[in-house]
Formats: C-alpha cells, sequence, structure tokens
C-alpha cells in the first residue's frame, strides 16, 4: 500500500475524509503559494520569526487535506535558506505541493557598525 494510502485510511477511519473517488484523477489546486521569502536577523541573533500567508487547496470532487508540512508561518528560521513545503491530497489520493525558500541574512544595517576604523 501506498504512504497517502495509508494516510487516508487512517484519516477515514476517524472519519476525516471521504471514500476514495476512482474517477477522480485531477490533484487539488494551490491557491496563495508564496514566492522565496527573504528576512533579515539583527547582528548578535541567529534567528527570526518569518510570516507569510499560507497557502490552501481546493479541489472540484471534495475535501482537500494538508497532508504534510515542513515549517509554518510564525516560525523561528535560522541564518541560511530554509526550503519550506506544504503537500495537499484529496480523496482519491491526488496530490499537489507549494514550496519556497525562506532566506535569512544579517541585515545590513548590523554591518555599519563594525567598520570602526
Amino acid at each position: 500500500m501506498r504512504f497517502l494510502e495509508v494516510v487516508f485510511a487512517i484519516l477515514c477511519s476517524l472519519d476525516l475524509c471521504s471514500c476514495h473517488n476512482v474517477d477522480d484523477i485531477v490533484p487539488p489546486s494551490i491557491s496563495d503559494c508564496p514566492d522565496d521569502i527573504s528576512a533579515s536577523v539583527e547582528l548578535g541573533e541567529s534567528e527570526v520569526p518569518v510570516y507569510w500567508t499560507e497557502p490552501s487547496a481546493q479541489d472540484d470532487n471534495g475535501r482537500v487535506t494538508l497532508i504534510s508540512a515542513t515549517h509554518f508561518q510564525g516560525e523561528y528560521f535560522a541564518i541560511g535558506s530554509t526550503p519550506v513545503i506544504y503537500i495537499f491530497a484529496d480523496d482519491s489520493y491526488n496530490t499537489n505541493e507549494c514550496s519556497f525558500n525562506v532566506n535569512v541574512s544579517v541585515g545590513k544595517e548590523s554591518f555599519l557598525f563594525l567598520n570602526t576604523s
């Protein structure tokens, strides 16, 4: 059994989704998937909270479930580039994903105070 089939079997057993629709082959459509996001930290800091509008998904044949997200808005991100991935699935196990990067750097304003010569 594929991973998503197991996930949906569990969700359906808890009455959190409807039955599998074998005629549906179209994946959910995603709205509000952000572009890459840039943020900066102050000198001496190593991470910063980052906010965005979280993506959503719709399907023409029923309910869509967010089955996985690597991060959520408002979490703290460390200096560097961090991929963020949301995976949505419909009741027929069709999936679609939204992915973007959160790029955190040390703010340019912080470097102005480093030059003491």
